[in-house]
């Protein structure tokens, strides 16, 4: 069923240009979506607890992160009763196969190589937030798992 309010949208990632990007490409898809930033693994675990009321409808997820790495992030969150449906989209620059099956093995729904241009970062996030509001978010199979851009 499509999602008629806007979406909430979490970024967990500890760059501070990577906040901004994400935001400005959000917005370009959906100048509705709440958008809630976190800057690494700790932050992110403590927020989703203490939010679990208004969890978010998808979770971006950075790979290599401070304290808590996106990984462990992962694999706490699917642990949890109640997030383990939480859609996640692991981000990272590199696209290290060894991280992809790791982040595939741990439970995350798509895995975005971060885009090098604006322009291809607000296409993909037109794409992968149009499959979150018409509510339709799996976890791709692994021939689809790596999500290049555009």
């Amino acid at each position: 069923m499509p999602k008629i309010s806007p979406l909430r949208i979490l970024l967990a990632d500890d760059d501070k240009d990577d906040h901004y990007l994400f935001t400005h490409a959000i917005r370009e898809f959906d100048s509705d979506i709440f958008i809630e930033t976190v800057n690494d693994g700790v932050e992110l675990i403590e927020f989703l607890n203490n939010n679990s009321n208004e969890k978010p409808d998808i979770v971006f997820l950075d790979l290599n992160m401070p304290r808590k790495n996106g990984i462990d992030s992962l694999r706490e969150i699917r642990a949890t009763e109640k997030l383990k449906d939480l859609p996640i989209v692991v981000c990272s620059t590199a696209d290290v196969e060894s991280n992809i099956n790791a982040t595939y093995t741990s439970g995350g729904n798509l895995y975005l190589q971060k885009p090098y241009s604006l322009s291809e970062l607000v296409k993909s996030m037109e794409n992968i937030l149009g499959l979150c509001k018409a509510g339709k978010f799996p976890q791709f199979p692994r021939q689809h798992y790596f999500y290049k851009h555009g």
